[in-house]
This record gives structure tokens, C-alpha cells and sequence, in this order.
């Protein structure tokens, strides 16, 4: 018969997650930004008072407290951890309480009061110190460019009025459609990649003269030779 989860295997997940993103829990680095059931410093011990928070995650340069962590076995509430870590992130003035049982993710802000929230959808997983920094000030962050977001904006009117088109022209069946709309998105995700990899410096796979903003403006016949080309 197996036995009831425990906290401290929701601890070991939580443990795999934080090195997968970056995070150093190594006593013996000289990068380490994690502390276990303590903190980094005697005055942090003398703020808590003899409380152990499960986690507590430092800013690699300034050596703060940025989050606290607590955790709860699975069938435990999230929101008393999440009450808890409160409590002590209060004591050392770290910014950001999450707090999870291994199955719900929640995270907090503590000047704000809100729950995060990471491009417009809440925070449900953990995430890297780049990220944290960011939660720092404010409850909300984006790391999507605007000019992405408006980009997906102006593909999905560019789906729509294709779809219309395709439908006068004759493709009246929805896999025709659909094909065509596979290869403009493929052609769209594909140039971006390359744009970003020009800007890295990395090697030119993709000519310029194939990439969506070379010929996204073209139209009539002018579109139709290129996209003969295209497909050669």
C-alpha cells in the first residue's frame, strides 16, 4: 500500500524546478541564491524569530530577499501556505510569497496585494530570477514585446480576411483553407525566428528576400510569382 505524499516530496518537485530555472541551491557555490529552512543572514534570523520559511530566494548581485516559498503536502490548502509565507516575507521584507502543495501553484505580491500575473495570465508555475526581478516593483509583467502582441493581432485579421477571400476564390473546403493558413503561419514563426537570431549575431539560415516582411506588402501578380518561387 502506498503511502500518503509528503511534504517533503512536494519539496524535492519544488527543489528540481527551482535548478531546471536557474536557481543555485548549492551550500558550498559561491552563486548559491537559495536558502532552506533559513535565511541568508542573523539579522533575517533575528526578523523571523525562530520562523523557517521553506524557501527563500535571494537576488544574485544585491543578496535580498526576493521570494519566499512555502509548501504544503497535496492534500493540504494552498492559501493557508500561501497565508503563512505572508507572515514571514513580511518579517525580511522579501517581495513575493508563492506558496503550493505540489498540484496549485499560487504567488503573491506583497506590496500590491494582487496575485501575479506574467503576460496576462496568472502565475501558476515557477519561474527564473530574471522574471523575479521584474515581479520586484509590480504584480504585473510582460515579457512579450508589444510589437508581438500586435503582430498575433494583425495575423489573426490577416486569417480572417484570407479566409473570406479563399472562400470567394473557390476553397470551400475548411482542410484547403486551413493548409494555406499552416504555411503563412509557418512562413511568419520561421522569419521571426530568424530576425532573432540576426540580432544575436547567430549564423543567416533564412535569406532575407524569403522572410515575411519582404514579402508580406506584395500583392496581384507581383505575390503570385513570388510565391511560385517560394515553393521552389
Amino acid at each position: 500500500m502506498a503511502s500518503d505524499p509528503i511534504e517533503r516530496d512536494v519539496e524535492t518537485l519544488i527543489d528540481l524546478q527551482l535548478r531546471k530555472l536557474g536557481w543555485e541551491d548549492n551550500p558550498k557555490s559561491p552563486n548559491r541564491n537559495v536558502w532552506k529552512q533559513q535565511p541568508r543572514t542573523d539579522q533575517e534570523k533575528i526578523s523571523l524569530d525562530g520562523l523557517k520559511p521553506d524557501y527563500i530566494l535571494y537576488d544574485s548581485h544585491k543578496l535580498e530577499p526576493i521570494i519566499v516559498i512555502e509548501a504544503k503536502r497535496p492534500n493540504k490548502d494552498v492559501y493557508t501556505a500561501l497565508v503563512q509565507g505572508l507572515e514571514y516575507a513580511k518579517k525580511i521584507n522579501a517581495h513575493i510569497v508563492i506558496a503550493t502543495n505540489g498540484i496549485l501553484v499560487k504567488a503573491i505580491h506583497l506590496k500590491t496585494g494582487n496575485y501575479l500575473t506574467l503576460n496576462g495570465e496568472s502565475v501558476d508555475a515557477f519561474f527564473d530570477e530574471q522574471i523575479a526581478l521584474k515581479f520586484v516593483e509590480n504584480s504585473d509583467v510582460e515579457t512579450i514585446s508589444r510589437k508581438a502582441i500586435n503582430s498575433r493581432n494583425d495575423l489573426i485579421k490577416i486569417f480572417k480576411d484570407s479566409n473570406n477571400l479563399l472562400r470567394k476564390e473557390g476553397l470551400l473546403a475548411g482542410h484547403e483553407r486551413f493548409s494555406v493558413f499552416s504555411n503563412i503561419l509557418f512562413l511568419k514563426l520561421m522569419s521571426e525566428i530568424q530576425d532573432l537570431k540576426d540580432i544575436e549575431g547567430e549564423r543567416n539560415v533564412i535569406p532575407k528576400e524569403y522572410r515575411w516582411d519582404f514579402f508580406k506588402n506584395k500583392k496581384g501578380n507581383e505575390l503570385l510569382s513570388y510565391e511560385v518561387i517560394l515553393t521552389f
